[in-house]
């Protein structure tokens, strides 16, 4: 009874605070309260049988959106632009916002057939830190796991186990204080954070943490980085981005002085460190670095707080010199995908850019099997022939994705044929 009247109390408060206008970091009033922390949100066993996180590259249905109106200018612009080639869910907290919105995104040019409201009262726009993540069983039926959101923001942490009711979703949650942004995850057992989680969870042991991923998520790999210092957040999304299995961009500053605090020094040794790590794909990391303006007014300006949807990537951008070489850089590494830049400066003060307002919709079936392009980075080159090599070889693990990408004669078998005709799409 005592739940039910604490979360009626949350929504009353929710419904007076529709702006969402809470920053990313914690305010100084959430500070003092610290103890509601997941105080509403279900804890479940985890799942019985074989279940996978996938990535942010696999193939997603939409992408889901808190609508604020503090931050309404970006938030239109980025739902316009999804709703080009994907779907857009807006999560309004009523039905007059809903109509208000509608309104703006038809002015907008938004194609409305591909925008689904949703109507939920929240506390902020932060959808990565709170929002689902998806994942997969063998059967390929999508579930969504949630991990306590680290702010004593009620109705936010409880969102994505409503969403699972609304869409008849199994739902996951772990005993693990977890917010999305320093999160990244593979689909194939990989996961990045930054030692944020170790700080958040302190009564339990890196082993006991990699634990929890592994039954919940299927992760049974965690390389924990170093934060960077005065970001607001602590979140590795601020300054790193895996854009394929094989590949990252890590943010760099010019010098030492353009970083706050040690931060030249701690982007440098995080880089290093995954130039060390093998991925997935049984070769090392390429590790790009990527400019980072400096450090102003209090701000960390980021260009890795992007999001990929699909064949398109949203990049945030603030109007300096370095905005341009940062999308020439996306266009290089990822040159089959549409890139698009917005402007982050009415967000990035509260310290996130479009990573952080935003969450994908993950599909039932996240890979468009593409042949010989088992990396998935939209060509087929000779990494993608060392893959296959080191799949024959037992090298790495089979997945479905990579049988359907380099079973190239159909034969429901990975071998030296395969090989073959690899060889001649890429001399072709």
């Amino acid at each position: 009874m005592l739940r039910h009247l604490c979360l009626s109390f949350a929504l009353i408060v929710g419904l007076q605070a529709q702006d969402l206008n809470l920053p990313a970091s914690l305010t100084e009033s959430e500070l003092l309260r610290l103890d509601e922390i997941g105080g509403l949100r279900d804890v479940t066993p985890p799942p019985i049988n074989e279940f996978n996180l996938v990535s942010e590259y696999d193939k997603a249905d939409g992408v889901i959106f808190a609508w604020s109106n503090s931050y309404s200018t970006l938030i239109r612009q980025l739902i316009t632009a999804v709703s080009q080639s994907d779907t857009a869910y807006v999560i309004v907290g009523n039905s007059s916002t809903q109509s208000s919105v509608t309104s703006l995104l038809n002015s907008s040019g938004a194609d409305l057939s591909r925008v689904i409201f949703l109507i939920e009262s929240l506390n902020s726009v932060w959808m990565r830190d709170y929002g689902p993540w998806w994942g997969l069983d063998t059967s390929g039926q999508r579930g969504i796991v949630d991990f306590i959101y680290n702010r004593p923001r009620p109705l936010d942490d409880v969102f994505p186990q409503a969403l699972a009711s609304a869409w008849n979703l199994p739902y996951y949650g772990p005993d693990l204080v977890h917010p999305g942004g320093n999160f990244i995850v593979d689909g194939h057992g990989r996961a990045f954070a930054t030692t944020l989680i170790q700080s958040e969870n302190s009564n339990y042991s890196y082993a006991d943490i990699s634990t929890i991923f592994s039954n919940y998520g299927g992760i049974d790999t965690l390389i924990l980085l170093t934060p960077m210092q005065y970001d607001g957040t602590g979140h590795i999304d601020m300054f790193c981005k895996l854009l394929n299995d094989s590949t990252f961009i890590v943010g760099e500053y010019a010098t030492p002085g353009d970083g706050a605090g040690n931060n030249y020094t701690i982007l440098n040794q995080n880089a290093t460190l995954l130039e060390s790590l093998t991925s997935s794909t049984g070769q090392p990391y390429q590790v790009e670095r990527i400019l980072m303006p400096p450090y102003s007014g209090s701000i960390s300006y980021t260009y890795t707080n992007s999001l990929i949807i699909n064949n398109t990537v949203l990049v945030p951008i603030y109007g300096f010199a370095s905005d341009a070489a940062a999308l020439a850089l996306y266009e290089e590494l990822m040159p089959n995908y549409d890139i698009q830049g917005f402007d982050c400066n009415a967000i990035i003060s509260s310290n996130g850019a479009i990573h952080c307002i935003t969450k994908l919709a993950m599909s039932s079936q996240p890979v468009d099997c593409i042949p010989g392009d088992l990396n998935l980075d939209t060509q087929t080159n000779i990494q993608d022939l060392v893959i296959l090599v080191n799949l024959i070889m037992g090298e790495i693990e089979q997945t479905p994705e990579l049988t359907c990408s380099g079973d190239l004669n159909e034969d429901d078998d990975i071998s030296v044929q395969d090989i073959v005709l690899l060889v001649q799409m890429i001399l072709n």
